[in-house]
């Protein structure tokens, strides 16, 4: 992916950990969201996106999806793909700060991945390790 390692020659991070991959058929994009991790153990940004708009074939650099934080885990990434929903082409990049407690936050997107809203803690405070162990997220 363009923009993330060192390795790869274009980007600031040692490596990256934690993918997931989520389509947004509303906007027709390809995302996938990833944990950049920093071996000399400075703050860093807690998840990133990068995009495709051609199936896959080509990916833009990524998008960072949120502040510095110093130790985030397990990053989710999903797409509301329901046409008929109020929330079609929303979608929604998740993370838990596992040195506050595994505090989940989440961040949505309405255009695609160009841009993610403030992280945000979905209704009822949930905690654990990653998106996919909690359900029915509340926020818009």
């Amino acid at each position: 992916m363009p923009g993330l390692t060192k390795v790869e020659g274009t980007g600031p991070y040692d490596r990256v950990s934690d993918p997931a991959v989520a389509f947004d058929a509303a906007h027709g994009v390809w995302m996938i969201a990833s944990l950049p991790i920093l071996t000399s153990g400075a703050p860093h940004t807690a998840m990133a996106i990068s995009r495709s708009t051609d199936g896959g074939l080509t990916w833009n650099n990524p998008v960072n999806v949120t502040p510095n934080v110093e130790n985030s885990d397990k990053t989710w990434v999903a797409c509301d793909n329901n046409a008929t929903s109020p929330f079609f082409g929303h979608c929604y990049a998740e993370w838990d700060d596992n040195l506050a407690g595994d505090v989940i936050f989440l961040n949505t997107s309405t255009d695609g991945g160009l841009t993610l809203g403030p992280s945000k803690q979905p209704a009822g405070g949930p905690t654990g390790l990653g998106g996919m162990h909690w359900s029915s997220p509340t926020v818009s």
